[in-house]
């Protein structure tokens, strides 16, 4: 790095310092630095309820390292109640360009994904937001064959606080090792017992143990409801619209009349927004742009600041009449659910046809959306 972006790097991070300084007094908010995050909540002031169940965690990043809680937080209050909101930091003062934050219902996480991923936090920088993983099992492996179960779980919870359960692999045993899985009640839980567990075994009972994270097969029950979802092709979403039902009126305006996110005044307007604190239908912001469905589908994502959608198909059978019987599925960034359908071809090129399944996909979207008739 040059001295002259050293420098300007400098102001910016000062002037990013002084900004989150000022919104820390002004709303008496209060941050909590542990262990290389910066947390707010946990629960936060004043809250009553029950901890959040597993699913109201969402995974931020892709944003930039200058970046705090001044500008984040608020744009997530916005979508529901926070009951705990955390930074990873770096011992420079920096953001790790990474966030988690949670939510008190699985519902308020749900809509942060939908409204939230690819984001234009800033003029270069479009934030993703994901449903975290919330990982919180642990495989443990080589670990003594003749160790009893009580044994193990005793040292466990007197070394790494939040154990819930404990499964030993009986038919892992061979001559001399074995390996078990630890439940903890949270992900921040799990990962602090990861940082003492192997230290933690060789100074008690004098051996080494590998300590891994255990892959999730787990889905969601948002995954669960997308595969039931996407259903014959149909896009009828009542299990969310039920879900999402809780959630503040303007939320689910957007999400219900498919609007686009507010975006905040100090963010560049969109091309195709009039007001930048408007929300404007979406066959409103677009320009026709001719009778191409794909072109047009792929216009309507830029023009809400996603990505283009992903298209994937398979040939499931050809009838006796020679039509060809595809499946489409269509992913567009940013949101949780799938266009999924079955459409017949009659035969062609093998480019021709991929087109034409394309195109059939993308006009089920476009009326599903009310932009075809």
């Amino acid at each position: 790095m040059s001295v002259v972006e050293d420098e300007s790097f400098e102001f910016m991070k000062r002037s990013s310092l002084e900004s989150l300084e000022a919104w820390l007094q002004t709303t008496g908010i209060s941050l909590t630095q542990v262990n290389g995050q910066r947390k707010y909540g946990g629960p936060p002031p004043d809250y009553t309820g029950k901890p959040p169940i597993f699913g109201c965690e969402v995974f931020i990043s892709r944003f930039p390292r200058d970046v705090y809680e001044d500008k984040l937080l608020p744009l997530f209050q916005q979508v529901g109640v926070l009951y705990e909101f955390r930074l990873m930091m770096n011992f420079s003062g920096q953001n790790r360009g990474f966030a988690y934050a949670k939510y008190t219902t699985p519902e308020a996480a749900d809509a942060a994904v939908l409204l939230l991923n690819n984001y234009p936090l800033t003029k270069e920088y479009q934030i993703s937001v994901v449903k975290s993983t919330e990982k919180r099992h642990l495989n443990l492996i080589d670990l003594p064959c003749n160790m009893e179960e009580k044994q193990l779980l005793c040292f466990l919870k007197s070394i790494s606080p939040g154990v819930e359960k404990l499964y030993l692999n009986v038919g892992s045993r061979d001559k001399l090792k074995m390996t078990a899985v630890v439940e903890y009640k949270s992900h921040y839980a799990a990962s602090m017992a990861k940082k003492v567990l192997s230290e933690g075994f060789l100074k008690r009972f004098d051996f080494p143990v590998v300590v891994k994270w255990k892959r999730q097969n787990i889905q969601t029950e948002v995954s669960k409801d997308s595969s039931d979802l996407a259903n014959n092709g149909t896009t009828s979403q009542p299990k969310l619209k039920k879900k999402l039902a809780r959630l503040p009126p303007n939320v689910i305006n957007c999400l219900e009349n498919k609007l686009c996110p507010t975006l905040p005044s100090e963010c560049p307007k969109s091309e195709y927004m009039q007001n930048e604190r408007a929300q404007v239908p979406l066959r409103q912001i677009l320009k026709p742009i001719g009778i191409d469905p794909v072109a047009y589908l792929r216009d309507l994502c830029f023009a809400c600041n996603m990505k283009a959608p992903l298209y994937c198909t398979k040939l499931q059978f050809i009838s006796p009449d020679g039509y060809q019987y595809f499946t489409y599925q269509v992913s567009i960034p940013g949101l949780l659910f799938p266009f999924t359908g079955t459409v017949a071809i009659l035969p062609g090129s093998l480019a021709t046809v991929e087109k034409e399944v394309q195109a059939a996909a993308a006009s089920f979207i476009l009326r599903e959306l009310g932009i075809y008739k």
